[in-house]
């Protein structure tokens, strides 16, 4: 099964369909939605599911899916949206102030949702290695995980810009209302009072965005597809680049569509004052980034519909692969592709071949030193210019080891090399916290912060198969039940093999044979998609539009924590 709806009841719905087909006992006509009153009445908005446009870009990449398949034959045959959800999720009711279109754009999203197979020959940090060495067409997705370095705000946690923002602005329902194109057009303000403090001109490129800009220079980037809007892959010189949610480098009225360099509105953001158009002189000024209620840009598909055939390895930098379509690409190129996630934390639903957990600049600095050679050499030049704390220990152990054709540069270790660690430290208790409250919950519940115990800052820690943890990484070991979770004092829940494997992990890690079957698994979402249990839980008008505009794309160019 290669997506998320239930495979009983798809295979069995399927199987009916195609009986029925090649019996010749559906006719054209049936093949039409019905007009009749107690079916789906026929209008242009179920193109949605029955049919999209032939010539829309987003069909030249999006693979199609059992699911869809079933979904269009369903409403073919008269079955409206509602009775479609009924049957697809028979546990669940859906409010009924909800409209057709909206449960429509709801089975869309459902039928996109699929899984991959993990590749199981590839594991390790060593592997990611050879993998990025190998490869001539490497696409990257990056998020907000490249920029925390930079010292671009958070915008999500408790301290963030949208907590103090919104006792200033009351009618700020939520973090994403302030990127909402209906919110904006009503009141830009919140908008423009946070907008300076992701304005371009003031943040210096990461280590991560000169990897990334190496990586072309040697010829090896097919594209960099950013989530970002910070403009920092711009200023790092990457030229194979598709900002998938805009950016600040250009702005548009929304009354007469001027557009504009936003240089010309940098006066009125570090004011905070919102920006009039000169032209028109009524219109106001929006930034030129996906909001809300808005659709990706023609350029995002078509590049997408080429470089899909075209990749060879797909490397996920810093980004929760939240947001779609951007979410949909790993699930939409062949599954021989191999597929790396260098993030600070597993990502549910997802199942990458080697998962490379800390921080991004420290993990692909120690890629670019395995490497060797000119991106080797480049590294080194943009580290000296880096005054800080690691980069320096980074250069004194590269000058040792450097001189050693065979050194390793890292330190590998097992789960038993791991526990010794910390068995070995007297008073663990005394370890401090950042948040107090953390600190609570961690050693009530005996949670060891995973990257505190690691030695060094070349250390690995294997988590067999594939999950290798360094310095920085979200990861934690409950002493009590000698597993590791991804969360602090929190019950897991097994949303994917991701965290199945975690919480095997120690007691699979002494058989390599054991360890290979959970490698061949590949992750696979549940039955049930958060995305219908929230939808039928939301019985106001307001709740379902939120519902609705999920599908779009909130630019993920602010931190998320």
């Amino acid at each position: 099964m290669d997506d998320d709806i239930s495979s009983v009841i798809c295979n069995e719905i399927v199987e009916k369909i195609e009986d029925e087909q090649q019996q010749n006992l559906i006719s054209p006509s049936e093949c039409q939605p019905s007009t009749s009153s107690n079916n789906y009445q026929n209008n242009s908005n179920s193109n949605l599911i029955i049919q999209e446009t032939p010539n829309h870009p987003s069909i030249q990449w999006k693979k199609p899916t059992k699911s869809m398949f079933l979904v269009q034959q369903l409403i073919r045959k008269g079955i409206s949206p509602r009775g479609v959800l009924s049957i697809l999720y028979p546990m669940y009711s859906i409010p009924t102030n909800i409209p057709d279109i909206w449960i429509l754009q709801l089975l869309q999203e459902l039928c996109e949702i699929r899984s991959r197979e993990k590749l199981p020959q590839w594991n390790t940090f060593e592997d990611a290695v050879e993998l990025i060495r190998r490869s001539k067409s490497i696409m990257i997705i990056s998020g907000a995980g490249i920029s925390v370095s930079c010292g671009i705000p958070d915008f999500r946690s408790e301290k963030g810009i949208y907590a103090r923002l919104k006792d200033d602005f009351p009618e700020l329902p939520d973090p994403h209302s302030m990127f909402d194109i209906d919110f904006f057009r009503r009141n830009p303000r919140p908008f423009y009072a946070f907008a300076k403090e992701i304005f371009p001109g003031q943040f210096r490129p990461s280590i991560s965005h000169k990897f990334i800009k190496f990586l072309e220079e040697e010829g090896k980037l097919l594209r960099n597809y950013t989530q970002n809007i910070d403009t920092l892959e711009r200023l790092a010189g990457i030229n194979n680049l598709i900002e998938c949610h805009g950016s600040f480098a250009r702005s548009t009225c929304l009354n007469c569509k001027n557009e504009i360099d936003s240089e010309e509105i940098r006066e009125n953001v570090f004011q905070k004052k919102v920006a009039y158009c000169q032209k028109c002189k009524i219109g106001v000024i929006k930034p030129n980034i996906i909001f809300f209620g808005e659709d990706l840009t023609d350029q995002f598909h078509n590049q997408m519909a080429i470089d899909s055939t075209n990749v060879d390895l797909l490397i996920i930098i810093g980004s929760s692969l939240q947001v779609r379509p951007v979410s949909l690409i790993p699930y939409n190129i062949d599954n021989s592709i191999p597929q790396i996630l260098i993030n600070r934390e597993l990502l549910p639903n997802y199942t990458a071949d080697v998962k490379l957990l800390g921080d991004c600049d420290k993990i692909l600095c120690l890629l670019a030193m395995s490497l060797k050679g000119q991106i080797c050499e480049k590294m080194i030049q943009e580290l000296t210019s880096r005054p800080h704390n690691w980069n320096n220990l980074l250069l004194e152990h590269l000058q040792t080891s450097l001189l050693k054709e065979n050194q390793i540069l890292t330190n590998n270790l097992n789960i038993e090399q791991f526990k010794k660690l910390f068995n070995e430290q007297p008073n663990i208790k005394k370890i401090k916290m950042d948040n107090e409250e953390v600190e609570e919950k961690i050693w009530a519940g005996n949670y060891l912060p995973v990257e505190k115990y690691l030695p060094e800052f070349n250390s690995i820690l294997l988590v067999p198969p594939n999950i290798n943890v360094f310095k920085g990484a979200q990861l934690f070991y409950d002493k009590d039940q000698d597993i590791f979770v991804p969360k602090a004092g929190v019950e897991q829940q097994n949303l994917d093999d991701d965290y199945e494997n975690l919480v095997h992990s120690c007691e699979k890690s002494s058989s390599s044979s054991e360890s290979s079957i959970i490698s061949e698994k590949g992750g696979s979402l549940p039955c049930v998609d958060n995305s219908i249990t929230d939808f039928c839980n939301n019985n106001d008008d307001a709740s379902a539009k939120n519902q609705r505009r999920s599908i779009s794309c909130p630019p993920e160019g602010i931190n998320e924590k």
